[in-house]
């Protein structure tokens, strides 16, 4: 993912509409409580150029998490499970599945589709 270098609470609420309660729920939920606090906590924690200081699948659920907070009612995503460890990939599943937004997924992961309501190949 391709991220902005700026602090993470304004990555995740550029609109600065959340609470700050909303924002650490969301972060639970991404299972990256832990690397918050690591990076100095969700005031502090910065992104890095090109994200250099979070590892590939911590991107790939901050961005989910992103936009989710923005209340956007579809989410298209391309491959969000392309590259990443299972144990990643099976958070990233499970956000997916568990969100009540529209998602259109473009992936290769056969895993998706058991979380899918509608499939399209091409």
């Amino acid at each position: 993912p391709i991220v902005p270098n700026e602090d993470l609470l304004k990555f995740l609420n550029p609109s600065n509409k959340k609470s700050m309660f909303e924002i650490e729920e969301i972060i639970s939920k991404l299972n990256l409580s832990d690397a918050v606090k690591g990076k100095g906590g969700i005031k502090n924690a910065k992104l890095g150029e090109d994200g250099k200081f979070w590892s590939k699948g911590q991107l790939q659920r901050l961005c989910i998490g992103r936009e989710i907070v923005l209340g956007k009612e579809i989410i298209f995503m391309d491959e969000p499970t392309s590259g990443l460890d299972e144990a990643s990939k099976e958070i990233i599943i499970n956000i997916i599945s568990k969100s009540s937004k529209t998602m259109i997924i473009n992936t290769h992961d056969k895993s998706l589709l058991s979380i899918a309501n509608a499939v399209i190949k091409l």
